[in-house]
């Protein structure tokens, strides 16, 4: 799971940037989601071989059989549906650019999956992409992209507790940027678009770091050893740096027209 992880990110970006990478649109999508189910089909079987131990110490065995073929089953629908939305004719490169307030939270809170496909409502890469250029997360694209990735792969490892104090530098990252460019200038509160949300995100994660994920984890079923107060003060550094970076990059980066937006 730990190769096929980064794998299916790999995937995710080289489908995103298709044209620009390859300078075609249908072979890669068709490719991607052969890519999605093959890599889909080798997750459920990792996942299902990580938890059998864990699964037969705390059931009986046909229970214990039964929940895994449940979680092997669930993993492969859940890929088919993600290589179906990426096989979907929907262009999401046509979706009008959305820039909403400042003081507005729901584009920044938009889930990864919004972000990168379009799902739910959501505007895809270059709608979000949009959003982020007006606040100066520059380029917009690639922001979004890097955004929506951290997201998708930090909520998966956190569902999953597998790597949890990287999970929480991803997702801890996130909401820095969140509250570094939209939420910060609007005081604490929640109800008026402060603050409040993302620092008790950032206080949540940092807190599942230190004291780790539970037994019914991968992390435990792997007898990963990775909670503790370092783990979590590492990851909660990490993901300020990543948040603050990204934010700096952004605002330093250049203008369309020319010249760079200060930071």
């Amino acid at each position: 799971m730990l190769v096929i992880t980064p794998l299916v990110g790999a995937v995710i970006f080289a489908y995103l940037y298709r044209v620009e990478l390859f300078g075609t649109d249908r072979p890669i999508r068709i490719a991607a989601v052969v890519a999605l189910v093959i890599l889909g089909w080798f997750f459920a079987s990792a996942l299902g071989r990580a938890l059998g131990p864990l699964l037969f110490r705390r059931l009986d065995a046909g229970t214990a059989g039964t929940v895994g073929f449940l979680i092997r089953l669930f993993t492969i629908a859940a890929a088919v549906l993600v290589a179906l939305r990426v096989d979907s004719p929907e262009d999401h490169h046509g979706h009008p650019t959305s820039r909403p307030s400042r003081r507005g939270r729901a584009p920044v809170r938009r889930t990864r999956r919004e972000k990168l496909f379009g799902v739910f409502g959501g505007h895809g890469i270059t709608g979000t992409a949009g959003f982020f250029e007006s606040i100066g997360l520059r380029p917009g694209r690639l922001h979004v992209t890097a955004a929506g990735l951290a997201e998708l792969l930090g909520g998966v490892l956190l569902a999953l507790g597998l790597l949890v104090p990287v999970a929480a530098a991803f997702l801890i990252a996130t909401m820095v940027a969140a509250i570094a460019t939209v939420h910060g200038s609007n005081g604490p509160w929640a109800t008026d678009g402060g603050w409040e949300y993302n620092a008790v995100l950032v206080a949540v994660l940092f807190t599942l770091a230190g004291v780790g994920p539970g037994v019914y984890a991968l992390d435990a079923g792997l007898r990963l050893e990775l909670a503790g107060t370092g783990p979590a003060l590492i990851a909660l550094a990490l993901g300020l740096a990543g948040g603050i970076g990204a934010v700096l990059s952004g605002r330093l980066a250049p203008q369309p027209g020319g010249g760079t937006r200060a930071a």
